[in-house]
């Protein structure tokens, strides 16, 4: 009697190790990927007001932190509220420190697929500042952006 009790509980045992051998890589394997990133977080306006359309913001890498690759970022922001954060991979993940350019998209009327060009909200002489992120600096990063609106 005493082996047959000694099985019972092996059994189990071998099942939740199995268990742990298949979906323990398979979990490993769920975080994010790569090197380190910082949070951005943000809000953007139009001469101090709401976004007239939906957008988004583009962070091109200038320059990477040294040891870290090059990995640009994205950011969508509501018409409502202009708050945003910035996607590297993974919804929210932040950027990789280094060095970014920052561009805007906000159409008035989006281009046409036969070439004709849109009508943005955002002015051709606006430049919007460059960001850099670095790993011991504030996390997250809340960098904010007043459009001015166009004449």
């Amino acid at each position: 009697m005493e082996r047959i009790d000694h099985l019972r509980l092996a059994r189990p045992c071998c099942l939740a190790l199995a268990f742990l051998l298949v979906v323990g890589p398979i979990l490993y394997g769920c975080r994010p990927a790569g090197p380190d990133r910082v949070r951005v977080n943000g809000k953007i306006t139009f001469a101090g007001g709401p976004p007239p359309a939906n957008g988004i913001v583009f962070f091109a890498p200038k320059k990477s932190a040294e040891g870290f690759p090059c990995r640009p970022g994205r950011a969508r922001f509501a018409q409502g509220d202009g708050v945003f954060s910035v996607t590297s991979v993974q919804p929210g993940d932040g950027l990789i420190p280094g060095t970014y350019r920052v561009g805007i998209n906000c159409w008035r009327q989006l281009p046409g697929d036969d070439g004709t060009p849109g009508l943005s909200y955002i002015p051709a002489s606006y430049t919007p500042p460059e960001i850099t992120v670095t790993l011991d600096g504030p996390n997250p990063v809340e960098f904010n952006l007043d459009v001015p609106t166009t004449r």
